[in-house]
């Protein structure tokens, strides 16, 4: 599914656009504004999971165009990939 969204197949940004609005809606969301401040522990292993494959702000990018995104706000997920850079350079720098 991933790879035929990436791709922008009809069918599967129809399927992933309502599961993301499903979600909106079990996170109570009333605008898009508000995932900027989603928890990734709000959202549950298996939601997880999937937006971190797809990317949040990717995805959101792919299903909502029309709105004007700010990625620097996604600090819950820019944290973690931050915090996984600097682990990675640290442990580069221990096998030298």
């Amino acid at each position: 599914m991933a790879s035929l969204f990436r791709q922008n197949d009809p069918v599967a940004v129809t399927v992933v656009r309502e599961w993301v609005d499903d979600l909106a809606v079990m996170l109570k969301l009333k605008t898009l504004e508000d995932w900027y401040r989603v928890k990734p522990s709000a959202l549950g292993t298996a939601n997880y999971l999937r937006i971190k494959l797809f990317g949040l702000a990717p995805l959101l990018m792919t299903l909502y165009p029309q709105h004007a995104w700010n990625t620097g706000a996604f600090t819950y997920y820019t944290k973690a990939k931050t915090t996984q850079a600097k682990l990675a350079r640290r442990i580069a720098k221990s096998l030298i």
